[in-house]
């Protein structure tokens, strides 16, 4: 089977929508990847339903990753693992937007709200604007949908963020106790208790599997080990380009 034909019987399985723009930008991907020494342990088939999950993403179609993982044959951790290791090797890997995520959840609507969720959470986590990580955008966009009780799948905001899902939990957390202080007048905390329904609602969406992992790190000593880290990458970039320009 050539790997054409192999992407496209791949494509009516997993019954994508839009197949023709999801089979030429997974036939690049798939391409690059076949020419990396890398990743030898996967077989063609599971590199290209990684592929294609990667290029529906990208182009904002929706795909089922729940027949993906059963193709694949992998476990979900495993399958999340392998996609985010092709996702680096692509160079796919880089920080997403509002928009961005918006898009791949259609929830469009709420771009707004969720910027101005992640403007808050910056400024009360004493956040720099431009170290601001993926995961962050992710939980200000969830959080603005289920404000405006939007029903979206948990487990496809977990895996966009990339955190473990202990770590999202957390960050999770952090979000909704802001969101109900900043976000949530008097009359309806009084009134309404429906933002507290549906965040509890939520839980059950998207099971955290990971639960050997709240013993791992500290959620404060993480959040600021990520943040020292992304300031010390600014930093050096800002060091090298100074060094650059004085060359």
């Amino acid at each position: 089977m050539s790997d054409r034909t192999l992407l496209i019987d791949l494509i009516k399985r997993l019954n994508i929508s839009e197949g023709e723009a999801v089979l030429c930008k997974g036939e690049e991907y798939y391409r690059v990847l076949l020419n990396k020494t890398l990743l030898r342990n996967l077989n063609n088939t599971a590199k290209a339903i990684l592929c294609l999950e990667l290029a529906a993403t990208n182009l904002g179609v929706k795909f089922d990753r729940c027949v993906g993982i059963k193709l694949s044959g992998f476990r979900k951790q495993v399958y999340q693992n392998h996609l985010h290791t092709i996702e680096k090797i692509l160079d796919l890997d880089k920080p997403v937007t509002i928009k961005e995520i918006c898009s791949q959840h259609n929830c469009r609507n709420v771009e707004s709200l969720a910027g101005e969720i992640l403007e808050k959470f910056r400024i009360a986590n004493n956040i720099p604007d431009d170290v601001v990580q993926s995961h962050y955008v992710t939980a200000a966009v969830y959080e603005a949908c289920i404000l405006k009780k939007i029903k979206v799948q948990k487990s496809h905001f977990i895996t966009a963020s990339r955190l473990k899902s202990s770590k999202w939990k957390e960050l999770e957390s952090q979000f909704n106790e802001l969101v109900k202080k900043e976000f949530l007048s008097n009359e309806e905390h009084e009134e309404n208790k429906g933002f507290d329904k549906l965040f509890e609602d939520c839980k059950s969406d998207g099971e955290y599997e990971d639960e050997e992992d709240l013993q791992l790190e500290d959620y404060e000593v993480w959040k600021q080990r990520v943040l020292r880290e992304a300031k010390e990458a600014v930093e050096a970039a800002r060091n090298l380009k100074y060094q650059y320009n004085k060359s």
